[in-house]
């Protein structure tokens, strides 16, 4: 067996176990020569790493359509075939039909009007396999959609020759409005160049604001005395207080420097922690950052250089509570 042409299905002459050796790559996918040259052809580079951003945008000649890809690798239009190009018959086979019952009403007055048909005409095979692959960037795309961001391009791995599921892609690009840079927003959760917006919990947004970390103590009835560490905000440390603990230290600091040191305290006491339990405080969660009471955790290590101040007063109950 030999590594093909995704495009034509030419044999490249490599074994399929081989690691590499194939003419050219376009789009994900193995390539000969002639189909590289075709699919070079149809394209022409829109944005070549747009403020400084680590892609390039590529238009499509044939549709206008454009799809990301990251400097130094080739693609090809998401949906655009060419002459080039040889389908499976029997993918191909009612597709046009398929794709008549799959649009709705709003969508095939759109699609007869872009491509002038008339009442009586439809697609064939082949337009509604390329239509398709048309819808899924399309989905993919509205996915991310959002107020204050305009889309630019997607890369969707496996178009234009058939939809995988492999989530392998080299982004899907969109320009903030507010600033105009162009961003990979598919695991942005707002904009890496503006302000944090009011309300946002991102760990950039909350960098600098105040927050706790603590040892709190609770007697388990079977285990005995136990420490929890954590960090959070005061709500967090009442919860813990309301289900049964006793504040031991309580340190504030900005948050990134406070999660930065809880990571410490996992990494090193991560082997003795008594893990999922009955009769825990439910604020526990599934008990991974609780230790027996003979263990030293040591709070100030990882923020000695903090300006951390020690709280612990104020969470200490100054009177007996209400029944």
């Amino acid at each position: 067996m030999q590594k093909e042409c995704a495009n034509c299905h030419t044999g490249l002459g490599v074994p399929t176990h081989r690691s590499g050796g194939v003419p050219a790559a376009v789009a994900w996918k193995n390539s000969c020569r002639p189909c590289a040259e075709v699919a070079s052809e149809m394209t022409e580079l829109e944005g070549d790493r747009p403020g400084g951003a680590a892609i390039q945008i590529w238009r499509c000649r044939v549709c206008g359509s454009r799809r990301a890809c990251r400097p130094g690798w080739r693609t090809r239009c998401h949906s655009c075939l060419d002459e080039r190009t040889v389908l499976d018959d029997a993918v191909l086979d009612g597709l046009a039909e398929e794709l008549r019952e799959h649009l709705d009403e709003e969508r095939t007055a759109m699609l007869r009007d872009g491509l002038n048909l008339g009442p009586d005409e439809w697609v064939d095979d082949v337009e509604a396999f390329q239509l398709f692959s048309a819808l899924d960037v399309e989905d993919e795309l509205g996915f991310y959609d959002r107020a204050g961001w305009t889309l630019v391009a997607g890369n969707l791995k496996g178009l234009p020759w058939g939809w995988t599921d492999d989530p392998h892609s080299h982004g899907v690009w969109g320009r903030h409005d507010a600033c105009g840079t162009l961003q990979n927003v598919r695991r942005l959760a707002e904009c890496a160049v503006c302000e944090p917006e009011p309300g946002s919990r991102t760990h950039r947004a909350r960098a600098d604001r105040q927050q706790l970390l603590y040892v709190v103590g609770f007697d388990h009835p079977e285990l005995g005395p136990l420490l929890k560490y954590g960090h959070g905000d005061r709500e967090r440390l009442k919860a813990h207080i309301a289900g049964g603990a006793e504040p031991v230290w309580v340190l504030q600091a900005p948050h990134h420097q406070v999660v930065a040191a809880e990571r410490e305290l996992r990494r090193e006491h991560r082997s003795i922690a008594i893990g999922p339990t009955t009769g825990l405080p439910s604020s526990f969660g599934r008990g991974r950052e609780v230790v027996p009471a003979s263990v030293d955790v040591a709070l100030y290590a990882g923020l000695r250089d903090a300006g951390a101040q020690l709280v612990t007063s104020q969470f200490l109950r100054r009177r007996p509570l209400a029944t």
